[in-house]
């Protein structure tokens, strides 16, 4: 079995750089509270002899106080055979104590009381004490002490078969000339009897007070704890680089279609690489924001055969003299028109950065994630070196494209992706994005200046990195 999970290497991860350090008044908090209490810390480290030796003190002084002083209750007594029995806790009957003599009034023998079923339990305080005969006008509290302690004294030291003739059959009896308890009423409800109304004294239950059950718990709080907050759902961001091949074509535009033709016919589809690095926002629900940068550098064969007309003029000039003076002098202009065809080959070199602004869907399944992304881009392009084609009066010719005066142009287009990819862990991801894109319209130039349209086609490959999950 394993001693960690991976969940905790997850929190590990996720947690190592939450911890922040405290503020300086913090610090100064301490010190200041250090310097009130540390004096009386240091006081107490060297007299803590005199503290054990205190603490010791108070505990056998609290013990004495609570339970040095109570008397240990006596056990209940056994009832002589000749006396009643006593009924069951669960019953509620009357108890007789009736005086030795067979000339004792019945009206004194009978003495009623009502039995707590908590007295079965609890040792009566007073069992054991001496019997003491009722005063003429007993108090109810005395007359119930009197009662209990007849129902629950000591043994008689007497044998039970020979009871003594002189000492009465239940010890703690009240006196034959001592005036009767007044009678008590049996209660209507056996399970919660009560005293009549009017009695001067009696037993009574006592209402019962249940566990306050109800009372919830309080929830455990760390100490030093601060307040839990609700954080909001905020998206989770990302960084990127990537790289991918692309395939590109290039589509001529402008108001010289005999210009464009020309163009279009030395373009040829070539290959390049981008690299480039993005960032985005992912929120929970799988939808996605992104925008990055990308650069290529591109270079192909430029080839085309020269067909114009080339003109030269020759003059002549014819002069008139005689002896030594000029007569006349005649020139004539002699226009010379050959036709030219030559071939011209180059390597021409553009580079290109593309700004992409995608939206993006994705799911995921276990390890791999899958979704669509589709979004606009702003492409910038520029000849860095190579030839071109122009009009001349006699036809279309190639030059340098230093010599033209615009040569950059800025389109906007459309792009459409499916991605693929794999987490390693909660941060590390990688993509694959077969990508398709293409622009719709130039910004510059405006003017009808010849200018391209790119169509690229290719695999985005991109290494995620998730700052915040």
């Amino acid at each position: 079995m394993k001693d960690e999970h991976p969940i905790d290497d997850l929190f590990a991860r996720a947690l190592h750089d939450a911890e922040a350090s405290p503020p300086p008044r913090v610090w100064d908090g301490v010190v200041r509270e250090r310097d009130r209490r540390h004096p009386l810390l240091l006081q107490l480290r060297r007299r803590w002899g005199w503290l054990v030796l205190a603490l010791l003190v108070g505990a056998g002084t609290a013990l004495v106080a609570t339970g040095g002083g109570t008397r240990k209750s006596g056990t209940l007594a056994q009832v002589p055979a000749n006396t009643a029995a006593i009924p069951p806790p669960e019953q509620h009957h009357v108890i007789t104590a009736a005086p030795a003599g067979p000339a004792a009034d019945p009206a004194t023998e009978a003495a009623t009381t009502e039995r707590d079923p908590a007295s079965e339990d609890t040792p009566n305080p007073v069992a054991g004490e001496r019997d003491v005969a009722a005063p003429p006008t007993p108090s109810p509290a005395h007359a119930h002490r009197a009662i209990t302690a007849g129902a629950t004294g000591a043994q008689s030291d007497a044998p039970k078969d020979k009871p003594s003739p002189s000492a009465p059959r239940a010890t703690g009896a009240i006196a034959a000339n001592a005036p009767g308890p007044p009678e008590v009423r049996k209660p209507e409800n056996p399970e919660r009897p009560s005293v009549a109304a009017g009695a001067a004294w009696g037993a009574a239950w006592l209402p019962l007070r249940h566990a306050p059950v109800e009372v919830v718990p309080p929830l455990p709080v760390p100490l030093a704890a601060p307040p839990y907050a609700v954080m909001a759902d905020r998206p989770a961001w990302w960084v990127a680089i990537g790289s991918g091949p692309y395939r590109e074509s290039r589509t001529w535009h402008g108001s010289d279609a005999g210009l464009v033709r020309a163009l279009q016919g030395t373009e040829t589809p070539h290959y390049t690489t981008a690299l480039g690095i993005y960032t985005g926002w992912e929120w929970r629900g799988g939808w996605g924001l992104s925008t990055g940068m990308e650069y290529s550098g591109t270079r192909y064969d430029f080839r085309h055969l020269d067909r114009f007309q080339s003109r030269h003029d020759s003059l002549v000039t014819h002069v008139v003299t005689f002896n030594a003076s000029v007569i006349g002098s005649f020139t004539d202009t002699i226009p010379v028109v050959a036709e030219v065809q030559r071939p011209v080959a180059s390597m021409n070199r553009y580079a290109s950065v593309y700004i992409p602004v995608e939206g993006s869907w994705h799911r995921s399944w276990f390890r791999w994630h899958y979704g669509i992304r589709a979004g606009v881009g702003l492409g910038y392009h520029i000849m860095r070196s190579g030839i071109t084609l122009v009009n001349t009066p006699g036809g279309t010719r190639s030059v340098d494209v230093d010599a033209v005066e615009t040569h950059t142009d800025i389109q906007v287009g459309v792009g459409l992706g499916l991605d693929l990819g794999y987490a390693f862990n909660e941060r590390l991801a990688i993509w694959a994005t077969p990508h398709y894109g293409t622009g719709l319209f130039s910004l510059q130039p405006t003017d009808g200046t010849p200018h391209t349209i790119t169509t690229r086609t290719g695999l985005r490959v991109r290494l995620a990195y998730t700052l915040r999950p």
